[in-house]
C-alpha cells in the first residue's frame, strides 16, 4: 500500500482540498478584476501561502513515499542477488554430486557390455538393456552439462573464444 497509515491519508486529503480551494479563490479574485479591493489583498496572499504550504506537504509526502518504494526495491534486489548466488553455489555443488555417479553408471554399463558381448551366456535383450542404461546416462549427463554451462554463462564465468569457421562444416 502507498499509504502507511490513516494519518498520512487524511493529511493528503486535507492538503488536496486546501490546494483546490486556494486555486479557486485566486481564480475568483482574478475574475473580479477591479473589485478585488472588496476581498482585499490579504485574501490573495493568504491563498498563495496556503498553496505554498500544502504544496510543500504534498511534496514531502510524495518524497517519503518514493523513499519507501526505493527501499523496498533495494531490499528485493538484494534478495534476488542472494538467491542467484545461492543458485550458483547449488549448481556448482550439484555438478560434482551428479556427474560422478553418472560417469560411474556409464562406465560400469560399458564394462558390462564388453563382458557380455564376449560371452554368449547373456541374451541380446540384456545387452540392449545395458545399451539403454548407457544411452540414458549419457543423455542425462548431457542435460546436466548444458544446465551447468547455462549457469556459468549466467554467472559470467564463461570464456569466449573467437574463431573463424565454416557454417556448412558445422551443419
Amino acid at each position: 500500500s502507498y499509504f502507511s497509515n490513516k494519518r498520512e491519508l487524511i493529511l493528503l486529503g486535507v492538503a488536496l482540498i486546501a490546494w483546490i480551494w486556494a486555486l479557486y479563490y485566486i481564480e475568483i479574485t482574478e475574475m473580479m478584476g477591479p473589485q478585488v479591493s472588496q476581498i482585499g489583498p490579504f485574501g490573495t496572499a493568504f491563498s498563495l501561502t496556503l498553496i505554498l504550504i500544502f504544496s510543500m506537504i504534498l511534496l514531502q509526502f510524495t518524497t517519503n513515499q518514493v523513499r519507501s518504494i526505493i527501499q523496498k526495491l533495494r531490499a528485493e534486489k538484494d534478495a534476488a542477488e542472494e538467491a542467484s548466488d545461492s543458485k550458483s553455489t547449488f549448481l556448482a555443488t550439484m555438478s560434482h554430486e551428479l556427474r560422478t555417479p553418472l560417469n560411474a553408471i556409464i562406465g560400469y554399463s560399458e564394462i558390462l557390455m564388453e563382458d557380455f558381448s564376449d560371452t554368449e551366456e547373456y541374451s541380446k535383450t540384456q545387452i540392449e538393456d545395458l545399451k539403454r542404461i548407457k544411452a540414458s546416462g549419457q543423455h542425462l549427463l548431457s542435460i546436466i552439462n548444458d544446465i551447468l554451462d547455462l549457469s556459468k554463462i549466467d554467472a559470467k564465468q564463461t570464456d569466449v573464444n573467437l574463431s573463424t569457421f565454416s557454417l556448412f562444416d558445422v551443419l
